[in-house]
């Protein structure tokens, strides 16, 4: 293990830092407390000093499970932890659009270019990253209404998508609602037009008496989905006539 100064503290901490996000399984994915302790272990035994960990992570769990590990040579280890987190979960949910975007193709290239000596522990660094990012992506992209990519074309046709579905953390909703407005943006007042459009498909038709006269168009989505009941609660957003065009000017989760 090689070794660096940290800044300017004196600290002298190893290259290779310890995550701590996943110590605890509150969260429906992670380590138990004895797996959270092997990987620790190990890390140490290989010269290892540096670890990262957060109030947040894992309601807590990860910062208790630390600090029982590194009681005994608590003089040896520098902990940067982040005190003050307060993750919500859209928070969470555009974290996660982040991870959906390492396939497992990029995942291999990322590991293959470490040069594991041995294939086996190549494959199974690269089985193990998958299979957490899976984790990931099935906790925090269901954790709110996922309505993404919003549109409405100049001849009203909205289309949108499902962060879910697109990264296959979960299967189809049965129907997407779409109610409409004329929003007053001097006084936040929305007035509903038409009624309530349902779809299975990711898409639905603006009323023409908004798109006649309307400067500021807002779309309420819900989406319909019998293990998500979250994600009735909708994504409002709002459009600006710019011309000939709509131009998306908020979204509200």
């Amino acid at each position: 293990m090689r070794y660096k100064l940290l800044g300017r503290s004196g600290l002298r901490v190893s290259d290779l830092c310890l995550g701590a996000m996943t110590f605890g399984d509150e969260w429906g994915w992670g380590a138990s407390k004895e797996e959270s302790r092997r990987m620790f272990e190990v890390f140490a035994e290989a010269g290892g000093n540096f670890i990262d960990t957060a109030n947040y992570y894992t309601n807590g769990t990860s910062e208790r499970f630390v600090g029982e590990f590194v009681a005994s040579e608590r003089e040896r280890f520098v902990i940067a932890t982040k005190y003050t987190l307060n993750m919500r979960p859209d928070d969470a949910f555009w974290g996660a659009r982040l991870v959906s975007r390492f396939s497992d193709d990029i995942i291999a290239a990322i590991v293959g270019a470490v040069g594991y000596d041995d294939p086996r522990a190549a494959a199974y660094l690269t089985r193990t990253i998958a299979e957490r990012r899976d984790a990931v992506l099935r906790t925090w992209l269901t954790a709110v209404n996922p309505i993404v990519d919003v549109k409405l074309a100049p001849d009203g046709t909205l289309t949108f998508s499902n962060a879910a579905v697109s990264a296959r953390a979960t299967t189809a909703p049965q129907a997407y609602v779409v109610s409409w407005s004329r929003f007053d943006n001097g006084t936040g007042v929305h007035t509903t037009v038409g009624e309530s459009q349902r779809s299975p498909e990711p898409r639905a038709a603006a009323p023409s008496t908004l798109l006649r006269d309307a400067e500021f168009i807002g779309a309420s989505i819900r989406t319909e989905h019998p293990d998500y009941q979250g994600w009735q609660k909708p994504v409002q957003v709002y459009f600006k006539r710019t011309g000939k065009n709509w131009k998306t000017v908020g979204l509200f989760r």
